[in-house]
């Protein structure tokens, strides 16, 4: 068949592209369980106990990173000036008191460091 440049160019082995496989397969079993779910328990619950946590759950996630990568003293570079190591220091430390650095396990004071690291 024909081969998508794109594709190949993000996924270069096999290896790769049997990981995004089993990605796509596993969320087709997930969806298809959530569907399931919803016939035998109804729309209603499925919404309440599996929806409503999802949207919370992502919704912190989101605003979480935009507060680590927002910042008036955060620089933003032009292609021609970006580099990985600029990019990586360009993000912000923000701790969020002494409840939410716990549950977080610290992220948000050594989150500069996790980007220099990864």
């Amino acid at each position: 068949g024909d081969k998508n440049p794109v594709y190949d160019k993000l996924f270069p082995t096999r290896f790769l592209k049997n990981r995004v496989l089993i990605s796509q397969w596993g969320i087709a079993a997930t969806l298809l369980g959530l569907a399931k779910w919803a016939q035998v328990a109804g729309i209603g619950t499925v919404l309440k106990v599996y929806g409503a946590p999802l949207l919370v759950v992502n919704f912190w996630l989101v605003l979480y990173t935009w507060l680590q990568h927002t910042d008036v003293d955060v620089p933003h570079y032009d292609s021609n000036e970006y580099s990985f190591i600029k990019g990586a220091l360009s993000t912000i430390d923000r701790p969020y008191g002494r409840v939410l650095n716990l549950l977080h396990h610290g992220i948000g004071r050594t989150h500069v460091a996790h980007h220099v690291a990864s």
